[in-house]
């Protein structure tokens, strides 16, 4: 394979750094490992009740590979729960950690037309500040990034995350109904751009805050109380709306895969670039390949899950809320995940199979949507969420054959 590089750290006549490489047979064992999770993880999330993800981890010492539990709460076993994580699977020790994984979306600063991969939007009542309605019918913001393109029958089609498209009043997710508005930029976005500046760094702490002990919409008349001239800077162009819904999926599709998947119908006149833009080169002249799928002859390869390389490789994408790229490093022996998320009513009910990559730089809540790909120009998939375990933080990244998958199961 290509060796990997780091862009922010290295130019064309330095040498890439050298990133760890693995014995063939703890590759094996990796891949044993990952199946015997795949055959256990759904009755493991049924039977313990705080177990948030199942993930196949290098020992400390010499590298051979244990199953990890991540929970919410280490030495705790809920009233629920009748037996205690098992030390095995199959032939496998296991350790527990502590964490979390939450879905995201993303702040936006920008208009953008042509619209590029990794532009943020919003849909339907969702990208508005409306807050003079009752709680129960106050739809807090949910913000996604555009991760790419996807074409079909001639249709052009945005993709990202289903849960950024998601009606979440009340603590419950619906998927929004065929046709609901996309507009790009979003009211918050617009808000939270013109109120970047170091003084407002306290505001944001406190609207993050209160978002996590009272109800939204109290903890958005909040901030438009502390943000000066609120109301006026989150106002949206007329152009704003970009398309509509096609449809999204939240759960298993056809190939019982669990995916979060939602298509953006563009709008006629409004197009989608195919490509980063070329201030985001690497600084070894390559830039980010060409984010299209489907009845196109520009679509880049695509990295199977099964088939890493056996050394790290680092996997870069372009969110909204950043100019520069995002960039994570990927750990083959720890390269899958299997999690459920926290969501406002407790852990979610789905269990998502996932690609693990430890952050690096520029990186963080909210980059649900954007795709992601090697040095080497092959897309790995789609930013989905964020995991916390210990003090370590981690991208989920939903393989591209289940984007793909769900794409063409929904324009079906």
């Amino acid at each position: 394979g290509v060796p990997d590089a780091d862009f922010s750290e290295w130019g064309p006549a330095t040498p890439p750094p050298t990133l760890r490489e693995f014995d063939p047979t703890h590759i094996e064992a990796a891949h044993r490992a990952n199946q015997a999770i795949a055959s256990h993880q759904s009755r493991l999330f049924a039977q313990h009740s705080n177990l948030v993800a199942i993930r196949c981890c290098a020992g400390q010492e010499d590298g051979a590979v244990v199953v990890e539990f991540v929970v919410l709460c280490k030495r705790f076993l809920p009233l629920a729960d009748q037996h205690p994580l098992p030390r095995l699977i199959e032939d496998f020790p296991t350790r527990v950690r502590s964490g979390w994984v939450e879905f995201c979306g993303k702040r936006e600063q920008e208009f953008h037309r042509p619209l590029l991969p990794g532009a943020g939007f919003a849909a339907g009542a969702q990208a508005t500040l409306t807050l003079d309605v009752p709680l129960e019918e106050y739809a807090p913001p949910v913000l996604g990034a555009m991760g790419g393109c996807y074409v079909a029958n001639g249709q052009r089609y945005g993709v990202t995350c289903a849960h950024c498209v998601a009606d979440q009043r009340g603590g419950l997710t619906r998927l929004p109904p065929r046709d609901t508005p996309v507009l790009q930029p979003s009211a918050l976005g617009l808000l939270m751009a013109a109120s970047t500046s170091a003084s407002m760094s306290g505001v944001w702490d406190g609207y993050n805050a209160l978002k996590g002990t009272q109800d939204p919409q109290h903890a958005m008349r909040w901030l438009c109380r502390e943000v000066p001239n609120a109301s006026a800077l989150a106002v949206l162009p007329a152009e704003a709306q970009c398309g509509v819904v096609r449809g999204a999926v939240l759960g298993p599709i056809d190939s019982g895969d669990v995916v979060d998947v939602a298509l953006l119908l563009l709008g006629e006149g409004v197009d989608m670039a195919a490509s980063c833009a070329p201030t985001l080169a690497h600084h070894d002249g390559q830039r980010c390949p060409p984010l299209v799928l489907g009845q196109t002859d520009a679509a880049p390869p695509i990295l199977p899950v099964g088939d890493f390389p056996p050394r790290e490789f680092h996997v870069y994408g372009k969110g909204a809320g950043s100019s520069e790229m995002m960039r994570a490093l990927v750990n083959p022996l720890e390269g899958e995940i299997y999690f459920r998320a926290v969501e406002p009513n407790g852990l979610g009910a789905l269990s998502f199979r996932c690609v693990q990559a430890a952050v690096t730089s520029n990186w963080g809540p909210g980059d649900s949507g954007a795709w992601c790909w090697t040095r080497d120009g092959r897309l790995v998939g789609m930013g989905m969420a964020y995991a916390h375990v210990d003090n370590a933080h981690f991208c989920c990244i939903l393989p591209m054959s289940n984007v793909v998958a769900a794409a063409e199961q929904l324009l079906r």
